[in-house]
């Protein structure tokens, strides 16, 4: 069965959920109705999409409107990051995603710590470094938040 193609109103905000995005065009779902982008005419959605580095469960909002020249132009925002249930399996991967995604942003952090200061990133420098911003932000911050790109930590 062939799903429908997504259609917008102009000037009128619409919250998709995302269902399948493996694969161009992704499949999204409004209410209960669930439908495909069109893969040109929304082309312009998935560049903005690519850097928002979207998961399956998220919802985005698009707004589409004309231009003065006749052509379309979409607003793509991040509304809500998909939460797993607590206690379920999904919830304890995600939550293992996300502490071993701070782990890299503290090894990262780390060297370019070592590098401001012009001393070599070796990993007796690089090991403690890290583990110690790892411990003190893990102490600090629900660790539910350090999923996805650092631009969506709440800080």
């Amino acid at each position: 069965m062939s799903l429908p193609d997504v259609g917008f109103r102009p000037d009128t905000p619409t919250a998709l959920t995302i269902i399948d995005c493996a694969v161009w065009p992704y499949t999204v779902q409004a209410g209960t109705t669930q439908a495909k982008f069109k893969t040109d005419a929304h082309s312009a959605i998935l560049k903005e999409l690519q850097p928002m580095s979207i998961a399956l469960g998220d919802t985005i909002q698009v707004t589409a409107s004309k231009g003065t020249d006749g052509s379309v132009k979409f607003a793509v925002e991040m509304i809500a990051r998909h939460r797993p249930e607590p206690n379920t399996e999904e919830h304890a991967q995600w939550k293992y995603d996300g502490i071993v995604l701070m782990m890299r942003r503290c090894i990262a952090s780390a060297i370019t710590n070592c590098k401001a200061n012009n001393l070599e990133p070796t990993s007796e420098l690089v090991g403690p470094m890290a583990t110690s911003m790892f411990i003190q932000s893990c102490k600090s911050f629900d660790v539910n938040y350090l999923i996805g790109d650092p631009d969506d930590l709440p800080f």
